[in-house]
């Protein structure tokens, strides 16, 4: 995954807020990190009076775009249904954040989450002022606050999808920027690491993770390949992500394998990805290598040997990624085994509360494919709780915010 999933059928909203005039400096708790960010501007500097503040972001996997604007506060961020804005995500608590105003301006504080919420890549410690451009993380759900001049009738609570032209106009105004990023090779890596389950939890290797930076500000992976597809430019996207993470990837500790993403339409023609994955081999010989490919986009297994043999050949082993989503393709997997298969979160969250069924269907795939060789590993792991159950299913290494998070190296 590019940090949640390159296979990117999402649904796309907007919050939308009034924009709240003033600015302050310290927060209502004294706490003045990250307030007035250098490259942020007042609250309400050059907005209509008509405007409202938004939330633009990534919520779920289904291919919807939708726009809800709000226009009072406080509004309360979470996945209990209860919430204003309903993020239906177990990684999301079910009282997550809180937006609200504080002497005229916007601002935002956690409530006590599992998982975090994090302004500009960085974890809350308390409350702090929000500014246009922002990048907001509710766990693992990424969201930019901006601003938005709804029509004169817009309802106090709406919700809609979005039309072809309002899509357009942001596809135009975001193209240059994109166009910048690909020439500037403007992405940073991030890695986390697979961990071993017992014993003294040895890392297997790391997960290259990337962010990229639209307009100067750091913009989440799943944004930029939402806008990637839709400029036909993911394929690149992709290669940019590997080639600048490989040459991180020398400096992590213990000469460990990294494990790099691939996008969904590079595996269609397995002979021009193959090429790519060369010049990368070629650039980077001495590098433990594993190239993860979306359990979804495993169609056919000419395909996937081909691409498995090539691999091979250049001492680079094949991972399938996000298995469990889906129509798992168990058929493929036994013909084309991979060297690693990935289970994705959505099997593993809450296992240690599973009944007794899912826990032996799952401990029955791990099983299955240890015996044929495939090194599983499970995903997603966020308590001591999940972690025992994995280990207690057979699973030897995993991945998850227990062990650690995303960090560039260093």
């Amino acid at each position: 995954m590019w940090n949640i999933s390159l296979c990117l059928s999402v649904k796309y909203a907007m919050l939308g807020i009034r924009p709240i005039q003033g600015r302050g400096s310290e927060g209502p708790a004294g706490d003045s990190s990250m307030s007035n960010p250098p490259d942020s501007r007042p609250d309400g500097e050059g907005l209509p009076s008509d405007s409202y503040w938004y939330l633009v972001g990534f919520i779920d996997k289904n291919q919807k775009q939708w726009r809800t604007i709000i226009r009072s506060l406080p509004l309360a961020i979470g996945r209990s249904p209860s919430a204003d804005l309903y993020l239906y995500s177990t990684s999301v608590s079910h009282r997550h954040a809180e937006l609200f105003e504080q002497e005229g301006a916007l601002w935002i504080r956690d409530l006590g989450s599992t998982n975090g919420t994090y302004v500009n890549s960085k974890r809350l410690a308390g409350p702090v002022q929000l500014h246009e451009g922002d990048s907001l993380h509710f766990a693992d759900l990424v969201f930019r606050l901006g601003a938005y001049n709804p029509p004169a009738d817009t309802d106090q609570v709406q919700t809609r999808e979005l039309d072809t032209d309002e899509l357009v106009t942001r596809l135009h105004e975001l193209t240059s920027d994109f166009g910048n990023l690909l020439s500037e090779e403007a992405v940073s890596p991030y890695f986390q690491g697979m961990h071993e389950m017992e014993g003294r939890q040895e890392v297997l290797g790391y997960e290259l993770l990337s962010r990229g930076f639209l307009g100067g500000r750091e913009t989440p992976p799943l944004e930029l390949f939402y806008l990637a597809e839709r400029l036909g430019r993911e394929q690149e996207l992709s290669r940019l992500c590997r080639k600048v993470g490989a040459r991180a990837a020398g400096e992590l500790p213990g000469n460990r394998i990294c494990f790099m993403n691939t996008h969904p339409a590079e595996t269609q023609n397995p002979p021009q990805f193959l090429r790519s994955v060369e010049a990368l081999r070629g650039e980077f010989p001495d590098l433990r290598l594993a190239i993860e490919i979306h359990e979804g986009a495993v169609t056919g297994s000419r395909g996937i040997a081909d691409i498995r043999k090539g691999l091979r050949s250049m001492d680079i082993a094949l991972a399938y990624d996000d298995f469990g989503t889906g129509q798992s393709r168990l058929r493929q997997i036994a013909e084309v085994p991979p060297d690693y298969l990935k289970f994705d979160m959505s099997l593993i969250r809450d296992l240690h509360q599973a009944p007794a069924e899912r826990l032996h269907f799952v401990g029955g795939l791990v099983a299955t494919a240890r015996s044929i060789g495939i090194v599983p590993i499970a995903e997603g792991v966020e308590s001591a709780a999940e972690a025992e159950a994995c280990m207690n299913v057979g699973f030897p290494y995993a991945q998850g915010f227990f062990y650690s998070r995303p960090a560039p190296v260093g």
